[in-house]
């Protein structure tokens, strides 16, 4: 018997997505897996769906929480939980590819701590991107994950080991609502060695705009700052070489935030104050430095000079 893999997803008002979801898991290659459908307090129809799905698939575990609580939430009480050696994580909206499991898991060893594959935004089903696998240490990852776009920091498009997780406790903090993917994976290889890195486009990542990054600037939005202030901590801890680039990051973020406050005026003068204030500090750091190229100290003068210009582009473009 291979490795069990607990597969987790949280669901809130899915009715229109669970079949197609649950129906890419179920015809997956890999068979040793348990699904973990949880309820986030839906009010349609999600509930009575799951249900049915259950008493199909014997591989269904559902659990229904009265209220909705988030994703952070859901996930973290279904990583308690979970059975599995690997752990997981999938959109309700979305669905993946019937070899993801299979690829993922190949790339696994003891060595190697996180399996990732590459992602798409199609919904066109049949990967045939032709195999490439690499082998990357921790400190490059956490270069990486900020750079390139085939990794980022999602959950959705990586295989975690569950002995790691629940021996270290990780969770997802429920007090972070964007950027908490990112936050979970740099905590999750401060006590992982290697990372396999699969090209081929495995994941169908389906954006429906209902997500906290969409949502109107708030106190969710406000709360990314929050996360890579955290991030800054966990690079200063085991990945020293990179903080240069977690800090060019940061720019961008900052400049995404006082552009969305330009709309919303949540923040108080003193506060956005407080965020330019940062954003130049670190950009002082960031010209100065070897590490970063020309071309991406540009891109951050851009930013963080013309946060309202660069936000309408982005958006003119649906970036």
């Amino acid at each position: 018997m291979r490795n069990l893999i607990s597969i987790i997803i949280p669901m809130y008002n899915a009715e229109n997505y669970i079949d197609r979801c649950v129906k890419s898991i179920m015809e997956q290659q890999y068979k040793d897996i348990e699904i973990i459908l949880v309820d986030d307090g839906s009010t349609d129809n999600t509930k009575i769906i799951a249900r049915k799905l259950q008493e199909k698939y014997d591989k269904i575990k559902l659990i229904i929480l009265e209220k909705n609580c988030g994703v952070s939430t859901a996930r973290n009480i279904a990583i308690q939980k979970a059975h599995g050696e690997y752990i997981a994580f999938v959109d309700i909206d979305d669905f993946v590819e019937k070899d993801i499991y299979v690829e993922l898991c190949n790339n696994m060893n003891n060595d190697i701590d996180l399996a990732v594959c590459n992602y798409t935004n199609s919904e066109k089903m049949e990967s045939d991107d032709k195999r490439n696998i690499r082998v990357i240490e921790k400190n490059q990852f956490y270069k990486e994950v900020l750079e390139n776009k085939n990794i980022r920091g999602y959950v959705h498009n990586k295989l975690f080991k569950a002995k790691i997780i629940k021996e270290n406790n990780i969770c997802f903090r429920k007090d972070i609502y964007i950027c908490e993917d990112l936050l979970f994976v740099c905590e999750y290889m401060k006590y992982g060695n290697k990372v396999s890195i699969n090209n081929r486009r495995l994941y169908h990542y389906i954006s429906n705009n209902n997500g906290a990054y969409n949502k109107k600037f708030g106190y969710k939005w406000k709360t990314v700052l929050d996360a890579y202030n955290t991030l800054l901590g966990i690079y200063n801890e085991v990945s020293i070489d990179n903080v240069i680039f977690l800090k060019y990051v940061y720019i961008l973020v900052c400049s995404e935030v006082l552009y969305r406050d330009s709309k919303s005026k949540y923040f108080s003068k003193e506060e956005r104050k407080k965020i330019k204030v940062r954003a130049n500090q670190f950009y002082d750091e960031v010209k100065g430095n070897s590490k970063i190229s020309k071309k991406k100290k540009i891109k951050a003068l851009l930013y963080l000079t013309f946060p309202n210009f660069i936000g309408e582009v982005k958006k003119i473009l649906g970036k």
